[in-house]
């Protein structure tokens, strides 16, 4: 009623009498408000209200005249002057003007808030480190909630390791069943929750759509973690699509060495399964050496037929037992040995193995020179013998 009247004298009296500090102080800023200028400051300070009047200063954006009465009558109330302020520069979009106030204020929350809402990260942790070091992580936790709302992820992970929260990281690449990820991150920052991560990723839907990549990290993080039952599961769902020959040779061959050295049991299994993919992907040194250590050994045999290594062939056959069969491989390796010369144009090879038959074919297809030169060395009855079929090749044709 006082107030609507304009009545300041009556209504302060009314406040003092029956409101308590804060109360007076609110309805002498209200008085202050109505009146011009600086009149209302003066019936502060008249009625010994110096927070009101600093307040109320402050409230104008008066801030000279705020941090002058409230360096001259209550310096209690500066770090208020200096809060205001800061929040007044934020507005204004000051920022460094405001952190300065923030942390004058000793607010220095309020400063990292106003960087982070911002994204101004580095302003936000310089802030934190220098004046409220707990707010340190939970900055680096809002950056990488930020950037994992943008499914920015490798920005969201650094984030999460430089708060020193792995686990938040891989965590987020599980859920976004980026699972090698998830393994890459755990196998240098938390090792504990490899096995666990490993077993989800290896099994189940997340397993069915995982690049080959993926696959080979599992199978290596298996090994590491020598269960080498589940690295050579892994191995094993590497086909021959995936890879180059060479990167899936070398990659195979060690499943083959985990198998032999750690899990026997599986070595025949394992074998049977790579050394045909090695015979797809034409590595037939690698297919018939892993043959050949099982005892498989007219696979291997094939096998080093396909790669024309004939000694390597003749030794393993050597190792067969009974000896019937012993004798039905070694003339195979060299019938398809003899094939493969004459399909070459070799007859001289097949000549220095002891078979006569290579100065036949010479002979048969008028290539004398050869055939002579050959047989010369054969001695002089082997030479005799191909003189008279030369010259009666050439009597016969006049």
């Amino acid at each position: 009623m006082y107030r609507a009247h304009e009545m300041w004298e009556d209504s302060l009296r009314v406040a003092k009498a029956n409101g308590n500090t804060k109360e007076l102080g609110e309805i002498a800023i209200k008085i202050a408000e109505n009146m011009e200028g600086e009149k209302g400051t003066q019936f502060l300070i008249k009625n010994g209200l110096i927070e009101a009047a600093v307040d109320f200063e402050a409230n104008q954006e008066r801030f000279d005249d705020a941090f002058r009465l409230a360096n001259n009558h209550a310096k209690y109330k500066l770090p208020e002057v200096h809060l205001k302020y800061a929040l007044h520069l934020e507005d204004e979009n000051r920022f460094k003007e405001a952190e300065e106030e923030f942390i004058k204020a000793n607010k220095p929350q309020e400063a990292i808030n106003m960087y982070e809402h911002k994204q101004d990260w580095h302003s936000a942790l310089s802030v934190a480190r220098q004046y409220h070091p707990e707010s340190v992580n939970k900055v680096f936790l809002n950056q990488a909630k930020f950037y994992l709302e943008r499914r920015d992820f490798p920005k969201a992970e650094q984030a999460y390791i430089n708060a020193k929260e792995p686990e938040k990281a891989i965590n987020m690449y599980q859920e976004a069943r980026m699972y090698g990820e998830a393994l890459r991150v755990a196998n240098k920052h938390a090792p504990h929750l490899v096995h666990q991560i490993n077993e989800n990723y290896s099994r189940g839907p997340q397993a069915q759509n995982q690049s080959p990549d993926e696959i080979l990290n599992s199978a290596k993080m298996w090994e590491e973690s020598r269960d080498y039952h589940k690295a050579i599961d892994r191995y094993l769902e590497i086909t021959e699509t995936m890879f180059g020959p060479d990167h899936l040779e070398e990659i195979w061959n060690n499943c083959f060495n985990l198998a032999m050295n750690y899990c026997k049991d599986r070595v025949q299994d394992v074998v049977l399964q790579l050394g045909g993919r090695m015979l797809k992907i034409s590595k037939f040194d690698s297919a018939a050496e892993i043959y050949e250590a099982v005892g498989y050994f007219e696979k291997a045999i094939d096998a080093y037929i396909q790669c024309q290594k004939w000694d390597r062939a003749f030794e393993c056959a050597q190792q067969v037992r009974p000896a019937e069969m012993q004798s039905m491989l070694v003339n195979k390796i060299q019938e398809q040995k003899k094939a493969t010369l004459i399909q070459g144009g070799k007859f001289n090879k097949i000549v220095e193995s002891g078979d006569m038959s290579g100065l036949e074919m010479l002979s048969q297809r008028g290539q004398w020179e050869e055939c002579l030169s050959l047989a010369e060395k054969q001695g002089q009855e082997v030479l005799n013998t191909y003189l008279m079929k030369f010259s009666k090749t050439y009597l016969s044709q006049g």
